[in-house]
């Protein structure tokens, strides 16, 4: 477990999350331009993504690209070129409440709750947010990025449902109440403090509540070639003041902002922060976990070296540059070491996919209580052992020996 010190200092010391594009700093009392999207494109992203109008109105008018004296009727000129991870950024802000409602279907399906009370931490556009009240739920949410609350709002406000987020630092505020659900998406890699924020999660949930968190993994081996947020190489394998050294140095420019991540910790991190607050805590896989043949093994580490060896860091320092080339060595050393140690021992497959292939862990965890009953854990091993023997009584023993003893003394004296 890679558990690293870190410090709350900053202005991103709880929740403080990537930007979308600089431009959405804007403030909640700008009008945005004139949008020049075609009707029946405008149309088409509302159906797809499930938003309303008004909403792509406010979310464009603040970040996507103008084509004077053009309407953009393709995705292609929502892109800027200039802007490498914009097309991740602009297919996150769509997909809220897609992902949302995603979400919310799982947590329904895997738990049973069906109504009650939720709450979503880190609510940026407030998919999560809308997906819950869509259903029935008593839904809020708290973000602390303005101009994303404003967004959020607007989202929920516009789909009919009112103001339903709360702008300000979740670790500092109060008064939230008790939920059914807690929900924390993609958010807890930005938080300074994760252990004090899933304890505060964790203490507010029912009996029979449920936690639901989707946690970035730094060690994921795509995730190494191109981390989700920046598009860097490597940065989610150094601590974090290293990894704000890098940003600062190779991209910061490019974002506008101070780097916003916090630690990468392994899941198991996770799962015993969450264990020691009462909870019963259960990771989703999809299906069962296989570890990849030879052939395609060898090919993630072709495209893991192709990264390292088209890596140009002409804008770090030298120090920084051997930091990066000796956190790789070490991750690809461990990798092509647990891997052999997997194929060896199939006990190690989950733990190998854990930690190398898995760029995203969803982790559910239920707190004991009302309508749930955690299941015992059963020792297959030893449920289909049969029964030890009783020991006999001690006044059977003494019989037996003393019949024994009568026995050897007549021979003897035979």
């Amino acid at each position: 477990m890679r558990a690293r010190t870190t410090l709350s200092t900053g202005p991103f010391r709880c929740l403080g999350r990537m930007a979308v594009q600089k431009e959405i700093r804007m403030s909640a009392v700008e009008t945005p331009g004139p949008l020049l999207l075609t009707p029946k494109f405008r149309n088409e992203i509302v159906q797809r993504f499930g938003l309303t109008e008004a909403f792509v109105q406010q979310m464009f008018g603040a970040t996507g690209r103008k084509t004077p004296g053009k309407e953009i009727d393709q995705w292609e000129d929502l892109i800027d070129p200039a802007q490498q991870m914009s097309s991740a950024y602009i297919h996150f802000a769509l997909s809220n409440v897609v992902r949302g409602r995603q979400a919310r279907d799982l947590i329904v399906r895997e738990t049973g709750i069906k109504s009650g009370r939720s709450l979503d931490v880190g609510s940026a556009y407030g998919g999560m947010v809308a997906a819950f009240a869509e259903s029935g739920f008593a839904a809020q949410g708290v973000e602390i990025d303005a101009a994303w609350c404003d967004l959020g709002n607007l989202n929920c406000r516009s789909k009919g449902f009112g103001d339903l987020i709360r702008c300000g630092d979740f670790l500092t505020q109060s008064d939230f109440g008790k939920h059914d659900v807690v929900t924390c998406n993609d958010v807890i890699e930005h938080v300074m403090a994760p252990r004090q924020a899933i304890e505060k999660m964790a203490a507010m949930l029912n009996p029979g509540g449920a936690l639901y968190l989707v946690i970035p993994n730094g060690r994921s081996w795509d995730h190494v070639v191109r981390d989700g947020h920046y598009g860097q190489f490597a940065i989610n394998l150094l601590d974090h003041h290293a990894a704000a050294a890098y940003y600062d140095a190779a991209c910061r420019s490019m974002f506008g902002r101070p780097y916003s991540c916090g630690e990468f910790y392994d899941l198991e991190w996770y799962v015993d922060v969450i264990g020691a607050q009462g909870l019963h805590a259960r990771v989703r896989r999809p299906g069962v976990v296989k570890l990849p043949e030879q052939a395609a093994f060898d090919e993630i580490l072709a495209k893991l070296d192709k990264a390292n060896a088209e890596w140009k860091p002409a804008k770090l320092p030298e120090i920084l540059v051997d930091n990066v080339r000796n956190a790789f060595a070490r991750y690809r050393r461990a990798l092509e070491r647990d891997y052999a140690a997997a194929r060896v021992d199939p006990s190690k497959h989950e733990h190998f996919a854990d930690t190398y292939l898995t760029p995203f862990w969803t982790v559910i965890a239920r707190r004991p209580g009302g309508n749930y009953v955690p299941a015992t854990p059963v020792d297959s091993a030893a449920a289909k052992a049969p029964p030890a023997p009783s020991a006999p009584p001690r006044s059977q023993m003494r019989r037996v020996l003393g019949g024994v003893k009568r026995r050897f003394l007549r021979l003897v004296s035979a």
